[in-house]
């Protein structure tokens, strides 16, 4: 599983094995953080960085990624990402699904066919409203 990669903390729940069992919300949080290093171009902080930094890089750059307000995006983006505004808009739109897969609250990330479906049109992702795209419907 991702999760196993990038050194998240596993569930106490025990699987069929008798080790502790990831759950699907664990992988989502993990290409979460794999989208937002592609994003901003620092690759590898997953699974280099520890704990203690890597949550400090969530919580300086994912404030910086809002639906309403694009104009603090340059800020954390990779440059090398800014071609022309719709290669901006289509960042903009990822970083949005990574925030979103990266919910502190594990039952509020989207399921992967939703992360899925945001990607394969980001536009959308700005047009429509997150939750529509990305909201888990059980």
């Amino acid at each position: 599983m991702v999760s196993k990669f990038l050194r998240l903390p596993l569930r106490s729940d025990q699987g069929p094995s008798g080790s502790p069992e990831a759950a699907w919300e664990d992988d989502v949080y993990c290409f979460g953080k794999i989208l937002l290093e592609l994003v901003t171009g620092k690759l590898g902080m997953s699974a280099s960085s520890s704990d203690a930094a890597m949550k400090e890089w969530l919580e300086q750059t994912l404030p910086l990624i809002s639906i309403y307000e694009k104009e603090l995006l340059p800020i954390i983006i990779d440059p090398s990402l800014i071609i022309d505004e719709d290669l901006l808009e289509e960042v903009w739109a990822v970083a949005i699904v990574a925030r979103s897969c990266l919910n502190p609250r594990p039952s509020r990330r989207p399921l992967m066919r939703y992360v899925l479906k945001a990607l394969e049109n980001p536009h959308e992702v700005l047009r429509e409203p997150i939750d529509s795209l990305l909201i888990r419907v059980e």
